[in-house]
């Protein structure tokens, strides 16, 4: 019996729901698409680093992973499936932001409105086990930027 081709990762995923984030205009590819996401794991978390504006610790902190991890994958070391998940789905979230701007991208990733969850706390919460929070204590989004806890 053949076995059925398999869909793509990126056509599995649903777009992720996202704020509304003000009076700034989405960025479009020239044909209204995102533009195709690497294959690698290493180039997904670096195109990550370097679009969503987001440190080494923070990054780790969202995978909830070590900054050593994140550097390994960075450098082309071996993912697990999960975290290999995690890492096409954050890309495709940070590929869905309206802006380009690292600082704006980041902003964004945590920006959230009264009563509903910040795009990052939405996939965070996709990737918590049994209703624990990721990093046991868990990170809110002002943590996650160097702030104080709130």
């Amino acid at each position: 019996m053949p076995v059925a081709e398999a869909a793509p990762l990126a056509e599995q995923t649903s777009t992720p729901v996202t704020a509304d984030f003000g009076l700034v205009d989405p960025v479009e590819s020239p044909d209204g698409r995102e533009a195709d996401l690497p294959l690698e794991s290493a180039a997904l978390v670096q195109m990550i680093h370097d679009q969503s504006g987001l440190t080494w610790e923070q990054l780790s902190k969202t995978l909830n992973v070590s900054r050593r991890s994140v550097h390994l994958w960075a450098s082309g070391g071996r993912v697990n499936a999960r975290h290999g998940e995690m890492i096409m789905r954050l890309a495709q979230l940070v590929r869905s932001a309206p802006v380009r701007e690292p600082a704006l991208v980041r902003a964004w990733l945590h920006a959230s409105e009264p009563g509903a969850p910040s795009p990052m706390e939405d996939f965070r919460a996709q990737y918590r086990k049994a209703g624990t929070p990721i990093q046991s204590a868990g990170y809110t989004s002002s943590e996650l930027l160097g702030g104080e806890a709130g």
